[in-house]
């Protein structure tokens, strides 16, 4: 096995290291779940998604085009249809709940 043959990631534990790993991973484009037995630590890991993402981009650290790639990521997670206009510009606010990275309840 090569490092270039992992496709998927799964971090068991969602508490500051596991949603941290796992919200980079998904950056980098890898199909990221995430989960914890604790729904309070979930929801915890939610809101860093919902306030990070964001912020990224309005800084321009995340192009639009690792945007796109995340937003794909989450379609496909979610067993929908990705349509790239969905995605506007390095400017939209994402909200990481599919791929890219799962946050299971």
């Amino acid at each position: 096995m090569n490092v270039n043959d992992i496709k998927n990631v799964c971090v068991v534990g969602a508490g500051n290291m596991g949603h941290q790993i796992s919200l980079l991973c998904a950056i980098y484009g890898y199909k990221t779940v995430c989960t914890d037995v604790v729904p309070e630590v979930l929801k915890k890991a939610e809101k860093f998604v919902d306030t990070y993402l964001p912020g990224r981009v309005e800084k321009g650290k995340l192009t639009k085009e690792q945007a796109e790639a995340r937003a794909k990521h989450e379609a496909e997670e979610q067993g929908r249809k990705f349509n790239p206009s969905s995605v506007k510009s390095g400017t939209t606010i994402y909200q990481l709940a599919g791929a890219g990275a799962v946050i299971f309840k």
